[in-house]
């Protein structure tokens, strides 16, 4: 049940029948919770004259009051009797001044909103009226504080506060807000005239002068030195009249300030979210936000949303957790709504949540996004008939329109589908809609009502279309739920690549896609609807026959490969490239992006590129899916998309039956994947599978790098003869058949081995990597010659080969491959007696390490932060990791420092010499010191 006393008295569902009981019930309200005596209730029923029988009338009377709010759906304990009088029992009810007091610190706009009139208006009880004066002054006191926040922004409130102040004249908090307002309108006379006006009525009147504050604000307008305020941003797009939606509106307004919005695709969750922020702007002077987050990252939309609000370019910071605390910190200062529009899932929008009150935030997706607890969840509903009716009304055919209505499923997309054509042809009545739709196929399934459904009306726009657009819309249906740029049509349509905003533009005017904004490259993007799409799909399979597809995948994965191979180039990871297809041309505006910014470009289209591999493997193109998935795996690997790789490797490896170059390819790279994820216990059954197939195709290049993955794979399990002899029998093979980066491989795996053995020879093979050319992988040769260095006391010249190392790393953006740089830096900041700036430095490499979910690097950061700081806290949750990821090796090692015998037992079974215990491990003699080691010892 909702009480209401901010205005005129009410109660939901229930209206006490004469005065008597509405006095009672607002006495009783205004003292919620404590007894109101029988005698204060007789004084506000009749003032001063009450009658004999008072008491016995307003027990009576309260009684039968309390039967009315039972009746009406209040709790049987709503008002009881308590000692000399009644109490009214709110549980479970909702009161406006309840309402008010919370909201009014936080969210004045709200708490004012709750406001219908004067406070009890019309109740006309003279012993009340000073309970009802005290609430319209707190409404004052919170109206000057929100008319003072909107002027803070820049909000135009001058004609309500010109006649607040007609109303109270001696408000001088309002005169002074009508000042201000006057002044950043430009009339600067007129904000002087009403501060003479105040004065001169308050010396008239009262004998006083204007308060201090009143005074510098009028010689501030004197001496026209009042700033005026920046305006907040306004993105939202334009907003649409929504029918049946009105008591929807009403529930998510009273959830905020996080609101999450979901429901089937087409249910009219975005509309509903841009009328609310609409419907609120009002309330939120400090800006309206909005992005549109499908096909984009929460570090983007971060960006943008800073840059809206003033921060300058100059000034952005470069990682997502600073941009999401300046947001945080922004946002708190100001009073914004931000509209988060087709949210994928909870890892997109958390960053993007405020961080205190008085900001609001309304989110819609296709998922639950149940993750988000801070949010109130909302499932949108289909429109009920009358509504969808409504929609589709025509010339008062209510009938036809109804009919339509059913047609439709009431589902919103495919209504605003009809009405849109409704709308485009004034001659087309919903009868005469019907009557083209006769006779036709069905409905999309989802939609079916009947024998007709509205899978025509998609039709009609689809046939509208030029024939090269109509055959680059029904193949996107190849594609999944991903936004693509418009030169992708022109593939599908066979056309020049500058054909593709053309065609684009064709679909929109047909209202067969949706802009979707600019991506992280700077194109400009697009999508279809779900029911749009799944049409598309139906036309492809009824139109094109399995070879027309094969050709158009074909187009488009050759165009995606031009450009893949531009940016992988330029991505300096130096890995082994098939070199199957050769990149043919490439659209012109996107190819300068992927030279010029590889990472965005690759950002761009990730959820595109995994898509177009699937499909490309599906249609068994063997050779297209697997060259696109060679270039995508580097940008993978360094940003972490694991998932994604693994799809696109299955993918293609699943395509490729028998023994195959191309599977040899596409499982080395799932063993590279696998060892990034520290998926040890998986490598050796892939190593072996890839060493049989490599037996059976026969060539020897494939021979050389599947024993490269045994050697590794041994590597891994602390095998250490067994790698370094593979490795050597790999560096003699790859010395008549492999490239550089063969032998960079072999070296790099040689020189680790060697050094986890205390060989002297690993000095020498690591320090090659000083003459081999900038890569990602030079880069992890020169780390670890680095470590080495530091093995042997040379801490300074460690340093200045992580320099080395550090400018392709800085290059590639690689902050889990920074912070590998930095456990080593921090090494040799701790041998050259700098403890405590190597605490900070293995800090904050962990940080890093543990957000990428980088296991085998946090356990090294662990155990090196227990090496620096004693903790062997750090100790036990490095060997606890290790032993989960099933490196021996590194947990012997780190046993060993717990003093733990299981690791003398290790080392045993391992078959390693002493010298395996010492690598990149300081021998202390004291705090900040370094022991002389053991000889023989690196």
């Amino acid at each position: 049940m909702r009480f209401r006393v901010l205005g005129p008295l009410e109660v939901s569902g229930c209206t006490p029948d004469g005065p008597r009981k509405r006095k009672i019930l607002a006495a009783l309200l205004l003292n919620a919770g404590r007894v109101v005596s029988v005698d204060q209730l007789t004084a506000v029923v009749w003032d001063c004259d009450s009658p004999a029988t008072a008491a016995r009338q307003i027990r009576n009377t309260t009684t039968s009051l309390r039967r009315d709010l039972v009746s009406a759906g209040a709790p049987e304990g709503v008002i009881s009797a308590s000692g000399p009088g009644f109490v009214l029992d709110l549980t479970g009810c909702w009161f406006d001044l309840a309402e008010f007091d919370h909201l009014v610190a936080d969210d004045v706009g709200g708490a004012l909103a709750l406001w219908r009139g004067p406070a009890l208006d019309g109740l006309g009880s003279a012993a009340l009226a000073p309970a009802a004066t005290a609430l319209d002054e707190r409404r004052l006191s919170a109206l000057e504080r929100r008319i003072g926040a909107d002027l803070d922004l820049g909000v135009d409130v001058l004609e309500e506060v010109h006649e607040l102040v007609s109303r109270h004249p001696y408000r001088e908090t309002l005169v002074a807000h009508l000042m201000r307002a006057h002044y950043l309108a430009g009339r600067q006379a007129d904000a002087l005239a009403a501060y003479h006006r105040l004065r001169g009525l308050l010396d008239s009147e009262l004998g006083v002068t204007p308060s201090p504050a009143v005074r510098s604000l009028y010689e501030q307008i004197l001496r026209q030195d009042l700033n005026a305020p920046a305006a907040g941003p306004r993105q939202l797009p334009p907003a649409s009249d929504l029918c049946g939606r009105s008591s929807l509106i009403t529930e998510v307004v009273s959830a905020l300030p996080v609101v999450v919005l979901t429901g089937q695709g087409g249910v009219g969750k975005s509309a509903l979210a841009v009328r609310v922020a609409h419907d609120l702007t009002a309330r939120y002077p400090g800006g309206q936000l909005y992005a549109k987050l499908l096909g984009t990252s929460a570090f983007e939309v971060l960006g943008r949303f800073l840059r809206a609000l003033g921060v300058p370019l100059a000034e952005m910071p470069a990682d997502q957790d600073e941009r999401a605390a300046v947001y945080r910190s922004l946002l708190a200062s100001r009073r914004v709504l931000v509209v988060l529009d087709d949210a994928q899932d909870e890892r997109q929008v958390r960053p993007l949540l405020p961080g205190y009150p008085g900001s609001v935030l309304l989110v819609t997706s296709r998922r639950s996004l149940a993750a988000l607890r801070e949010a109130r969840h909302i499932v949108v509903p289909t429109l009920d008939l009358d509504d969808a009716t409504t929609m589709l009304a025509s010339g008062g055919d209510l009938s036809s329109a109804r009919s339509l209505a059913v047609l439709c499923g009431c589902l919103p997309l495919a209504l605003s589908v009809m009405a849109a054509r409704l709308t485009a042809r004034p001659d087309l009545t919903p009868a005469l809609l019907l009557a083209r739709l006769a006779g036709q196929r069905a409905l999309l399934d989802e939609l079916a009502v009947g024998d007709l459904d509205v899978r025509g009306s998609i039709g009609l726009s689809y046939r509208a279309l030029p024939p090269a657009a109509a055959v680059a819309f029904r193949r996107l249906g190849l594609l999944g739920s991903v936004t693509v740029p418009a030169w992708v049509l022109a593939a599908f349509a066979d056309q020049p690549w500058e054909a593709g905003e053309r065609l684009l533009d064709d679909l929109l005017a047909c209202h067969l896609a949706e802009p979707a904004g600019f991506d992280e490259a700077g194109q400009s993007r697009f999508f279809l609807h779900d029911l749009v799409r799944e049409f598309a799909a139906e036309q492809l399979v009824a139109e094109d026959s399995p070879a027309d597809q094969r050709g158009a995948v074909t187009r488009l994965v050759h165009g995606l490969l031009a450009l893949a191979a531009t940016a992988d180039d330029r991505l300096g990871h130096g890995t082994v490239l098939s070199q199957a297809l050769i990149p043919g041309n490439a659209p012109g505006t996107a190819l300068e992006v992927a030279s010029t910014r590889p990472f965005d470009w690759f950002e761009a289209e990730r959820e595109v590129l995994v898509s177009v591999i699937r499909r490309a493997a599906s249609l068994e193109l063997a050779d297209e899916a697997s060259e696109l998935a060679v270039r995508t795996r580097s940008f993978f690997s360094v940003r972490h998309y694991f998932t994604e790789g693994e799809t696109v490797t299955r993918a293609v490896i699943d395509c490729l039956p028998g023994p195959d170059p191309r599977k040899l390819v596409n499982i080395r790279a799932l063993f590279a994947l696998y060892t990034q994820q520290d998926r040890n216990a998986e490598l050796p059954a892939l190593a072996a599978e890839v060493q049989a197939i490599a037996g059976q195709v026969g060539d020897p290049r494939g021979i050389a790098e599947a024993r490269w993955q045994v050697a590794a794979t041994a590597a891994r399990f602390g095998k250490l003869f067994e790698a370094v002899s593979e490795f050597r029998v790999c560096a003699a093979e790859f010395a008549s058949c492999g490239t550089p980066v063969h032998n960079a491989l072999t070296r790099w795996g040689l020189g680790i081995a060697l050094a986890d053995l205390g060989s002297a020879e690993a000095f020498a093979v690591l320090k090659s990597f000083l003459g081999d050319p900038p890569s990602r992988l030079t880069s992890m040769g020169l780390k670890e010659y680095a470590e080495l260095l530091i093995d042997h006391g040379r801490p300074s010249e460690a340093v200045d080969t992580l320099e080395i190392a550090r400018e392709a790393i800085l290059e590639m953006d690689d902050r889990p491959g920074l912070a590998h740089l930095d456990l080593v830096h921090g090494y040799a900041d701790f041998v050259a007696g700098h403890g405590d700036l190597a605490v900070s430095r293995l800090r904050a490499a962990l940080a890093v390490l543990r957000e990428h979910r980088d296991l085998q690097g946090t356990a090294v950061a662990l155990r090196r932060l227990g090496d620096v700081t004693g903790d062997r806290g750090c100790w036990e949750e490095a060997a606890a990791i290790f032993r989960r990821i099933s490196l021996p090796l590194e947990l012997m090692r780190t046993l060993v420092r717990l003093g733990d015998p299981e690791g003398e037992r290790l080392l045993a079974e391992l078959g390693l010499p002493r010298a395996s215990l010492r690598r990149g491990t300081p021998e202390l003699q004291g705090p900040g010191k370094v022991g002389r080691r053991e000889p023989g010892l690196c």
